[in-house]
Parts: structure tokens; sequence; C-alpha cells
């Protein structure tokens, strides 16, 4: 069922808070969100993120602070396993060394890779302020839905693409044909005169 939600054709907006919805169904998390790597920086950059039952304005907001964190490729856990594509499951991060704190009071960490055609894109993170939140099933669960969200973000993208060509397109037919009506009218003051 979750993978045919995610097959479908989306709008990148209208995806963005369907992986969201589909996260907080599979797993029980206070802070979610699906990271993609930036190719020209390196930076992981937020994509979806949950509104934590506080509206779009939350997200905007959450958006723009996670951002201003810079996240790289190889930074902390979500940069790790954005590098390796190995997933990571911390059940207290007070312990690992590689942790870098985004928020206040987070115990316990999940995050693993988004992979699309040997690829790796970017990764889902999930995290509590709970200790030893996150079990073994938890992981392949999370594992099995990120390559499902990673085939849904190629399909949105390559959707998005198809847009614009076709708005490409249509805007050049209808300049040519502009052209060739205005070329007309010229030919006809010309046969006239």
């Amino acid at each position: 069922q979750t993978s045919q939600r995610l097959q479908s054709l989306h709008s990148l907006e209208s995806l963005t808070q369907e992986i969201i919805r589909v996260l907080e169904e599979l797993l029980d998390y206070e802070f979610g969100a699906v990271l993609l790597i930036d190719k020209s920086t390196k930076k992981l950059l937020p994509f979806a993120l949950s509104d934590q039952g506080k509206g779009t304005a939350f997200i905007d907001k959450d958006k723009a602070y996670v951002s201003s964190r810079d996240l790289y490729l190889g930074k902390g856990i979500t940069g790790s396993v954005a590098q390796t594509g190995q997933s990571i499951r911390i059940g207290d991060t007070r312990q690992d060394k590689h942790y870098f704190s985004m928020r206040e009071d987070i115990r316990s960490e999940l995050c693993v890779p988004l992979i699309n055609k040997d690829e790796i894109i970017g990764v889902i993170n999930m995290e509590t302020t709970q200790l030893n939140a996150y079990s073994e099933t938890d992981q392949r669960v999370l594992e099995t839905a990120a390559s499902q969200i990673a085939i849904a973000i190629d399909n949105a993208n390559l959707y998005s693409n198809l847009e614009k060509s076709h708005t490409d397109l249509s805007l050049a037919y209808d300049n040519t044909l502009k052209e060739w009506a205005h070329a007309l009218e010229l030919r006809d003051v010309d046969t006239k005169g």
C-alpha cells in the first residue's frame, strides 16, 4: 500500500508531504527529515520535514533552520550515511563521537540512505528524545521505505522535467506560429503594394 501511494505520479511538492505522512505511519518519531544531496556543493538539503502538527509555516521555518546547519557529506551521522550508503542506528547519541547535534535532548537516531540507480541521492533521518528507540526491525522497515521513496523522487523529477519540456515546446510552437503569421502578413502587404 505504501509503495502504491509513493509510486503514483506526484509533483515534488505533493510528494514531499506524502513521504512525511508515510514515514509517520511507519515509525513513531519526534523529528524526521528527508535530506537530498546537492551534487555541486556536497551539502545535504532538506527535502521533506514533518510539520509536527504545527502547519506549513513551521515546515518553512524548520527547513531554513536545517539548511543553516551546514550539513555536508561526511559530517555527522547524516553526512556519513550520505557518503557511505550504510545505515546507522544509535541508541544513545551521547555515546557517539560522530553525532552532530541539530536539536536538544536527542537520544536515538536512525538514518538510512536513499539510493536510486546505484547512486546515493540523500538520506532519511529519524530522531527522538527516547533512549534506544529504534530496533533492527525499524531499520529494515525504513530501508524498505527508503528504496520506494528514492524511486518516487526520481519519478517526480522525471515528471517535472517532462512538464517543463512540454511547456517549452508549447511556447516554441506558439512563437513559431506567430512568426509565420507575421511573415504571411508581410508577404500579403508586399504583394498588394
